[in-house]
């Protein structure tokens, strides 16, 4: 939608870490890692096809083992240095 709308350069597809099926959300996500499988390889080849930049949060931080599916304190710092490095390189593609 943002490509579509013409009111951005560019655009950064961001895959999330997987979902661990682990601690008080386990129920509710059952079943989740092993749809995930994969979602990072697609989410790249979507970006590719489309021209936008691709970044995997999953190589940079997992889900939190309390609840495998939200993220640390320290893991949102971890993603939020790991985000910015990839939006500065997205940036200099466009110099």
């Amino acid at each position: 939608m943002a490509l579509a709308s013409g009111a951005v350069g560019r655009v950064l597809l961001v895959s999330p870490p997987p979902v661990e099926e682990r601690g008080c959300l386990a129920a509710m996500f059952a079943g989740a890692s092993e749809r995930g499988e994969g979602l990072a390889a697609m989410m790249a080849e979507v970006a590719r096809q489309r021209g936008t930049g691709f970044f995997d949060a999953g190589s940079v931080i997992g889900s939190d083992p309390l609840d495998g599916v939200h993220f640390s304190a320290e893991s949102h710092v971890a993603l939020g240095h790991a985000m910015a490095q990839a939006v500065r390189d997205l940036m200099k593609e466009l110099v």
